[in-house]
């Protein structure tokens, strides 16, 4: 469990912990040992009072904000949601780094760069619009801007890369060539796949990603297939380690969740079943001694840091004896 003391650097921070109730701080220990738990980026202002100890805009949580994030008591993990746009400087790795505890994990997505074969034919794109990727399963561009830079500062060992593959037609995205992408990376062991696009999770998907020594991240995802489907297609259950995105309720697009959960300070559509699919899913791991990271977003039930307490809970349902 984190101590005062691991991170009693922040102590000077504007931006510090919140209060919380002392049942919250009772559920650490119902934290399965290899098992972590966090949220999907950092920085909510309307996480005053369940992260933070006081309202903050946006860019100063961005900058200050880790540091008390990392102070929650069921929080082990972060995503890292920035990587997809562009490479993550190292300055901010260090930065990082400096704001949590040496256990700390950290979900970083890989750029979008590497991961389409054709940029959309959208303005947010600009000059790259409707263009073929130069970097499309690159791997060593993405050895050079993201997995050296990072794991040279954070270490392998707190990192998992993922890379989240944007709808697309699949086109030259077969699995033979992720394949061949994913054996290229120094170290697959420690990257993980969700591919957003049609008809994408099959079985030669899996067998790509698991012959290369990579990870299916068991999503949940309007764009992705039911639990089970990915569980199975996706080799989940023979993979050495876990990897769960509850990211958004799957009967909503992600601007309908956005409006209707905003601030993100409460449940606004607790999702029952698929959080007892992936408290039983992080129990089987456990049962088998295999490390677990669960990264959640607000889209999902309303407010990502209540989902966490409430997944905590029904984990600790299903470990308590008969």
């Amino acid at each position: 469990m984190k101590t005062r003391d691991q991170l009693g650097m922040f102590a000077g921070s504007w931006v510090r912990p919140a209060t919380l109730p002392r049942s919250v701080h009772e559920l650490a220990v119902a934290i399965p040992r290899g098992v972590t738990l966090g949220t999907s980026s950092w920085s909510f202002p309307g996480w005053a009072g369940l992260v933070y100890d006081r309202p903050a805009d946006a860019s100063l949580l961005a900058r200050e904000g880790l540091g008390p994030y990392a102070r929650h008591p069921l929080f082990g993990v972060i995503g890292v949601d920035r990587g997809f746009y562009a490479p993550v400087p190292v300055a901010d790795w260090r930065t990082y780094r400096d704001q949590v505890p040496p256990d700390f994990r950290f979900v970083i997505k890989a750029p979008r760069d590497a991961l389409l074969a054709r940029y959309p034919d959208h303005a947010r794109y600009g000059a790259q619009r409707g263009r073929p990727s130069a970097r499309f399963l690159d791997p060593s561009w993405v050895e050079d801007v993201l997995i050296g830079p990072a794991t040279a500062t954070l270490g392998a060992a707190r990192t998992t890369f993922l890379f989240q593959i944007p709808p697309q037609d699949p086109g030259p995205l077969t699995p033979d060539a992720l394949h061949r992408f994913l054996s290229a990376l120094p170290d697959a062991s420690i990257c993980a796949v969700e591919p957003r696009y049609d008809g994408a999770v099959c079985r030669a998907y899996g067998d790509a990603v698991h012959d290369a020594g990579a990870l299916h991240c068991l999503s949940v995802h309007p764009r992705m297939p039911d639990l089970r489907t990915q569980w199975q297609l996706g080799r989940v259950a023979e993979a050495p380690r876990l990897l769960v995105r509850w990211n958004l309720l799957p009967s909503l697009t992600y601007t309908a969740a956005k409006e209707r959960f905003q601030p993100f300070t409460r449940l606004g559509a607790p999702d029952l079943p698929r959080r007892d699919k992936l408290a039983r899913a992080v129990c089987w791991a456990v049962d088998r001694e295999r490390p677990v990271d669960v990264v959640i977003g607000n889209k999902a039930e309303g407010s990502a840091p209540l989902s966490v307490v409430e997944l905590v809970r029904r984990i600790r349902e299903l470990r308590r004896p008969a």
